[in-house]
């Protein structure tokens, strides 16, 4: 008699946990909008044309600009290839870029790599 009324406290209690459970997980709502996970190929973007202007000392690098075979909204550079930050560029006509370095030397540049994102 006794294993079955202990039997039965846990039952109930494990109803009472479950349907707690239950209300808080059926209370949750979401913000209406797209959300999601996935991955995709990157197709990437041909730089042609690549010209770097020189200030008056030839050791430093004033711009560099550049034609990308496609349109894009959001184009930076970095000339080295460990360095944490990007240089914004700036459209001139069609798909050629310019992006303003000042301050970068051409010793410190080792690489050109360019971050082009379109719409």
């Amino acid at each position: 008699m006794t294993h079955t009324i202990k039997g039965m406290l846990i039952l109930f209690a494990a109803i009472v946990i479950a349907s707690t459970t239950f209300a808080f997980a059926s209370a949750s709502t979401l913000v209406p909008g797209r959300k999601g996970e996935g991955a995709g190929g990157i197709s990437g973007y041909t730089v042609t044309n690549i010209a770097y202007q020189f200030n008056a000392d030839p050791t430093m690098i004033d711009s560099v600009i550049f034609t990308l075979d496609s349109n894009a909204v959001t184009v930076k550079i970095k000339l080295n290839g460990s360095a944490s930050s990007w240089y914004n560029c700036s459209p001139l006509t069609g798909n050629d870029w310019v992006c303003q370095t000042n301050g970068a030397t051409t010793q410190a540049a080792d690489t050109l790599i360019v971050f082009a994102a379109g719409d």
